[in-house]
């Protein structure tokens, strides 16, 4: 009886595996796969906006130094326009140093050539 149940029991795996199998079509192996790729990339992209807007790795907050305009001049040379406590300077900046160019007079609009032409003599 033991030995019956043994060899019962031991034939009934191979029953199971000799049951065809079909494999699975390529066209859900592809949708998953097209799912997984925009599921990664829609994170991706969010990531990036939070990224952008400062809320994700920046506090966001403005500081008391905020750089106005970059303008490249060639190479590794660039002149910067940089407002410090409502101050603004121009820096200029090159591959082995950073130099004040000037100070720029008033609010940060621009008055006339007149202007500060006079401004200069009277000083």
């Amino acid at each position: 009886m033991k030995i019956r149940l043994s060899l019962f029991f031991a034939l009934i795996p191979t029953a199971a595996m000799a049951a065809p199998y079909e494999a699975p079509g390529l066209f859900p192996a592809l949708l998953k796969m097209v799912a997984g790729l925009a599921l990664v990339l829609g994170i991706l992209l969010v990531l990036y906006a939070l990224s952008r807007k400062g809320r994700f790795f920046g506090s966001g907050k403005r500081g008391e130094i905020q750089i106005r305009e970059i303008r490249q001049l060639g190479g590794k040379k660039a002149i910067c326009l940089v407002s410090v406590r409502g101050r603004d300077m121009l820096l200029g900046l090159g591959q082995d140093r950073i130099e004040m160019l000037s100070h720029v007079p008033g609010d940060g609009t621009s008055s006339g050539f007149e202007d500060e032409l006079s401004r200069e003599r009277e000083k």
